[in-house]
């Protein structure tokens, strides 16, 4: 929500997003990104395969708050070894 909308609640500052993350958890980020984009959506972390095993891409909302729009994926063989204690 814009945080100069009509209904936004009354409350002592606007909020400003700072700090906050929302995560989406999607089946196809590709499609995903390529509906955000054509809608658009001001995407600023592109449509990215990660190590860790996540597809994802992400963009602030009006309020400033971060979505990050993620597909889990398998990760790069080997990657989760060196976190794991044994």
């Amino acid at each position: 929500m814009s945080p100069d909308h009509p209904s936004a609640p009354p409350g002592p500052e606007v909020f400003s997003g700072k700090g906050m993350c929302l995560e989406l958890q999607v089946e196809d980020a590709k499609a995903a990104h390529e509906e955000a984009i054509a809608r658009g959506l001001p995407v600023t972390y592109p449509l990215t395969d990660e190590a860790f095993g996540q597809r994802r891409f992400g963009f602030h909302d009006p309020s400033g708050l971060w979505v990050d729009v993620v597909e889990q994926i398998e990760p790069a063989a080997g990657y989760w070894e060196k976190y794991v204690a044994g």
